[in-house]
């Protein structure tokens, strides 16, 4: 079992008020259906495959494995907040230690490869997903072919049918950086496109359509539509400056 399944297993049983928490009203998208485990987590040897031995992901150190897995538990049982993670994560990548690069470098892929297994992810974990996966993009903490594959896995998932778990982890995590979507004008066109997410979330397009025409935006621009059992949001983070622009969404692969 990977060290991420581990700590995630473990944090199952945490009582809410340990979980994390947000400022009250703050946007909420339903994650329905515990869906029970948390099946293989992708995070043993092999360069990201699933599998169940608990080596680091090849290219690792398992001191660095180690300590990117202290920073998820951290964040899903509620010790840090998302901005807090985003301003670690800020400092590791700019660290002139290469061990401290390495660890950012394998929170990133740690993430990506956990895609995978996101419809097994219990309501509260897919919940802080979500966030983490869109904070990554909205504060340049990727880009390239890997931004590339985080939006493309965005754009997926609001592509499936509303009410569905991974319809509302797209829509949060899409909420997170709505205000760059406009950067990537084909990007943005086919988000636009879903009659379905428009729907469900008409605020969140209206706001990506008034940020595209140069508008301003009309309030926060998302939709207060909790679910039940959902934990609240944790900590918004701040807006950051726009980054180079992808060579395109649709990476081929992962760096």
């Amino acid at each position: 079992v990977s060290p991420l399944h581990a700590l995630l297993q473990g944090a199952v049983d945490q009582p809410p008020s340990q979980l994390a928490s947000g400022p009250p009203g703050g946007q909420q998208f339903g994650l329905g259906g515990a869906g029970g485990g948390l099946g293989m987590l992708g995070l043993g040897g092999g360069g990201g495959g699933g599998g169940s031995g608990g080596g680091a992901p090849e290219g690792f150190a398992l001191d660095v494995e180690d300590e990117a897995n202290r920073l998820f538990q951290r964040v899903y049982t509620g010790g840090t907040s998302i901005d807090e993670l985003v301003g670690t994560l800020h400092a590791l990548r700019g660290s002139a230690d290469a061990r401290s690069q390495e660890v950012y470098a394998c929170v990133v892929h740690n993430l990506f490869e956990e895609y995978r297994f996101f419809p097994k992810y219990p309501d509260h974990f897919l919940h802080v997903s979500a966030l983490l996966f869109g904070a990554l993009i909205e504060h340049e903490l990727i880009s390239s072919i890997t931004l590339g594959m985080f939006l493309r896995y965005v754009l997926e998932a609001v592509r499936k049918p509303a009410g569905s778990k991974m319809f509302a982890f797209g829509a949060l995590a899409l909420d997170q950086f709505k205000g760059r979507v406009p950067d990537w004008p084909q990007y943005c066109a086919q988000v636009l496109a879903l009659s379905h997410l428009r729907q469900a979330h008409p605020e969140l397009l209206t706001f990506i359509e008034a940020t595209r025409d140069g508008r301003r935006p009309s309030g926060r621009g998302t939709v207060d539509s909790p679910l039940r059992g959902t934990p609240p949001l944790p900590p918004t983070v701040g807006t950051p400056t726009a980054p180079p622009l992808p060579p395109r969404v649709s990476g081929d692969a992962m760096n």
